[in-house]
């Protein structure tokens, strides 16, 4: 009889099957652990929906500010895509712009990596880059003007030569100056400077360069010598400074002024 039954319980339970019924199983007991979320690293491709990903590159800037440097010049330079490359170079002209606590020597690092990309063949990154570039050079704090004085040395009279001695000063630490000479106003044959390219030096505050610049009068008359000196203050930003050596030569002397020019529009090597 019990044989029978279980035969019958079988069948009623594949007639069910068959019927389309749904069958109710009792779980097993034992726990299933939920499945372990996948992480996501900081590079904005792998975070989706956009929205998400540009607020990941935000989110970036408060990382260390080497850790943000790296990571915001990563995506910057290696992003496929170039919404998020623009970004990201906006986000870097921010941080130095801001300062944010980044030393000037990350500041010059960022403009020099932005100068690369203002190049890029992408046409979204280069005018951002552009754009970041002129942000940062508005956003620089007018530097003082740095300095430049002149003496000559020798006896000015034909026949004789003398020495200019340029001394360039600046009141913060220029990692590139150069000392040159621009045209000279008067008879070509007249005078001979021994001077054919710019000098480039360090200037430190404080500190004493001097350029010496030998000058042989071989004709009387005036002449109008321009002695600059350029500061490479960063990559973006150069400051020119003028003066004018006025030599008036003779057979028996001659004298010499140093002056400011009013306009000049030389430039140097």
């Amino acid at each position: 009889m019990k044989k029978n039954l279980s035969l019958l319980g079988l069948a009623l339970l594949v007639m069910l099957v068959m019927a389309g019924c749904e069958v109710t199983t009792v779980p097993d007991a034992t726990p299933v652990p939920s499945p372990v979320p996948k992480q996501v690293t900081s590079l904005p491709e792998q975070i989706t929906p956009a929205a998400d990903r540009f607020s990941a590159i935000d989110a970036l800037q408060k990382l260390p500010k080497s850790s943000a440097l790296t990571e915001l010049e990563g995506i910057a330079a290696g992003s496929a895509d170039s919404a998020f490359r623009e970004r990201a170079v906006l986000a870097l002209a921010a941080m130095a712009a801001n300062q944010s606590g980044l030393s000037s020597s990350q500041i010059q690092d960022v403009e020099s990596f932005l100068m690369g990309l203002a190049s890029d063949k992408d046409a979204t990154v280069r005018p951002a880059a552009l754009a970041s570039l002129a942000l940062l050079q508005q956003s620089r704090p007018t530097m003082p003007a740095g300095g430049l004085s002149i003496r000559v040395e020798g006896e000015i009279r034909t026949g004789n030569t003398v020495t200019l001695v340029v001394f360039p000063s600046s009141p913060t630490s220029i990692a590139e100056a150069r000392v040159g000479i621009g045209r000279i106003t008067g008879d070509p044959a007249g005078i001979q400077v021994d001077l054919h390219r710019s000098v480039r030096l360090t200037l430190e505050p404080g500190a004493t360069q001097v350029v010496q610049i030998q000058v042989k009068l071989e004709i009387p008359g005036e002449y109008i010598l321009p002695v600059g000196v350029k500061l490479m203050i960063s990559p973006t930003d150069q400051q020119d400074i003028w003066r004018e050596v006025h030599l008036d030569v003779g057979q028996e002397g001659g004298s010499y002024a140093v002056v400011i020019p009013v306009d000049q529009t030389d430039e140097l090597e």
